[in-house]
């Protein structure tokens, strides 16, 4: 579902961003304003803050154990709705780290699943 539609998109998102801050560097280079040590951390910092290859891990964690749960008919509303809200967390940290308008269409898209299963849950708690 959406969590794949993240992933393909994910080589292109990065392309991109690389490509931004290749640039960016080297302007700067060119104006001799800022040594390349420096911009080699920078990239390194920026490479870390746009992967958001932890977050699809633990949002497919988050997923397998809400299904589990189903599976088991342990259908505790709080222990769902909990499962929920660290979904929830997960795909907000996506969309504010992706820096895609096509990851953010899809983030708006998870968390619309993610409302609409909780008022489910309201009604089996």
């Amino acid at each position: 579902g959406y969590c794949l539609e993240v992933r393909s998109g994910e080589k292109e998102r990065i392309r991109d961003a690389k490509k931004r801050m290749t640039e960016r560097v080297n302007q700067l280079l060119e104006d001799n304003r800022v040594d390349e040590e420096r911009i080699e951390q920078e990239i390194a910092i920026l490479a870390d803050r746009l992967d958001i290859s932890e977050e699809l891990v633990r949002m497919d964690a988050h997923i397998s154990y809400f299904s589990e749960c189903l599976l088991n008919n342990e259908l505790q509303g709080k222990k769902l709705n909990f499962i929920l809200q660290e979904m929830h967390r997960e795909v907000n940290t996506i969309g504010s780290k992706a820096n895609s308008p096509a990851i953010s269409r899809t983030v708006v898209g998870m968390k619309e699943i993610i409302e609409n299963i909780r008022e489910q849950i309201q009604n089996i708690a």
